[in-house]
């Protein structure tokens, strides 16, 4: 008759005699375990040929466990001690988990952003807009733009031809009295085409605000089409891309990529100024998210090449 017993796991002993010890007490007291207690706690495994003394009723599903006595198995063979990583190999393990992480969308949002932004060089300028309202006939009350370094390149207000709307003033503060001795917007159209022109313009929200320049243009009769043919950089897409949506709409506020950003909203939020300026900033984060991590790969890489 086999006696069933049930002692409490122990972990297997580093003891060679001691692991001897522990296996012919259960010999001698006829224990019987199931082959994952029989290599984890004995170091053992079941003879070629033995056969299960009983079988055990998983309690996680319906299969049914071996159970072998001790007698019945054989010492595993002894674990072979790992030898300590070498200095090249430490080096290789951290370029290829360097490598995994930036092929996240983020980083290789962020690297093709670069390029392009290289490829322009400095011919880049950042413009926004505050306006009298979100419809069609809409007009640009505001407008600023700047170059890729945040200098200032025009910055003016203009008197529209039509109401400001209350929840429009109530984002930009601008009240209709304030814009009474503004000047009108041919008096700067030319000037704002003559900065934009052979420019990569960056907007945030571009789609808006090219719509805007049109209705403010067609509003006084003025030529439109060198809004088609200006070469415009998404902002707001490409921080969709590098951080994902976060409303409803698919899109992304500039607030919320300053802050992904882990940048500071600097000056008043909502004047085109100011807002030009962090749509500048913001692109810039956004264009240097991969570099730490292409730099520290870099140095990995070299110090594993001089091994």
């Amino acid at each position: 008759k086999t006696v069933m017993a049930n002692p409490l796991p122990r972990e297997p002993s580093a003891d060679p005699d001691a692991l001897a010890q522990l296996r012919q007490e259960a010999i001698d007291k006829q224990w019987s375990f199931g082959v994952t207690r029989l290599r984890s706690q004995y170091r053992m495994k079941p003879k070629p040929g033995a056969q299960p003394v009983s079988w055990v009723s998983s309690p996680y599903n319906r299969t049914k466990n071996p159970v072998y006595l001790v007698s019945d198995c054989v010492p595993l063979r002894p674990r072979q001690q790992r030898s300590a990583p070498t200095q090249k190999q430490c080096l290789a393990r951290k370029i290829t988990s360097l490598r995994s992480k930036l092929r996240a969308t983020r980083f290789q949002e962020s690297i093709l952003l670069k390029q392009l932004l290289e490829r322009a060089g400095r011919n880049i300028c950042v413009l926004d807009t505050e306006t009298t309202g979100l419809e069609a006939h809409d007009q640009i009350i505001e407008l600023a733009i700047v170059d890729v370094a945040g200098t200032p390149l025009f910055t003016q207000r203009f008197k529209p031809t039509v109401s400001i709307h209350p929840k429009a003033s109530e984002v930009h503060g601008i009240q209709i009295g304030a814009l009474e001795h503004s000047d009108g917007w041919p008096t700067h159209h030319h000037t704002i085409q003559d900065i934009l022109k052979n420019k990569t313009v960056a907007i945030f929200n571009a789609d808006f605000d090219l719509a805007k320049l049109k209705a403010t243009s067609a509003a006084f009769s003025l030529d439109t089409r060198w809004v088609d043919e200006l070469d415009t950089l998404c902002v707001m897409q490409w921080a969709v891309d590098i951080f994902g949506a976060t409303n409803r709409y698919g899109t992304i506020s500039l607030a919320n990529t300053v802050g992904e950003c882990g940048l500071t909203f600097e000056g008043d939020a909502h004047s085109a100024l100011a807002d030009s300026l962090m749509t500048q900033r913001a692109l810039l984060s956004m264009s240097e998210l991969a570099t730490p991590l292409e730099l520290e790969l870099d140095t990995l890489q070299r110090q594993k090449d001089a091994l």
